[in-house]
């Protein structure tokens, strides 16, 4: 029998029901998938490039890195460059930032659990 069989076993012998069991023994399991599945769900819309370029016209709602991108096409057409160049890179770190701090902040529940549910 597995880990998670033996905690439902050991769960329904305590009389817990469907929803208690849910949430103390099949989410902490869950929990590492989860946060893999938050983080590639943040990071692949924030890195997409083609398809808003594509589709927006409103410069407003265009994403960190097309903007990026319209300076560095702006700095390499000779347009005041070394003062562009100080914002692409500027902009690159802040563009960056969010991603870090989101995986770094969910860092303790996807590293350490990964293999939670393979122990035997």
């Amino acid at each position: 029998m597995t880990a998670a069989g033996l905690c439902r076993a050991a769960g329904r012998v305590d009389g817990a029901g469907e929803l208690r069991l849910f949430f103390q023994v099949v989410l902490p399991l869950l929990r590492p998938a989860i946060v893999t599945v938050l983080l590639l769900t943040t990071v692949a819309p924030w890195n997409n490039f083609v398809l808003p370029l594509a589709v927006l016209r409103d410069p407003d709602l265009l994403p960190v890195t097309v903007g990026i991108y319209d300076w560095q096409a702006l700095s390499n057409a000779g347009a005041g460059g070394e003062q562009v160049w100080n914002l692409i890179v500027t902009g690159s770190f802040l563009s960056v930032v969010p991603l870090v701090a989101a995986f770094l902040s969910l860092q303790r529940y996807w590293q350490g659990r990964l293999s939670l549910g393979s122990v035997r």
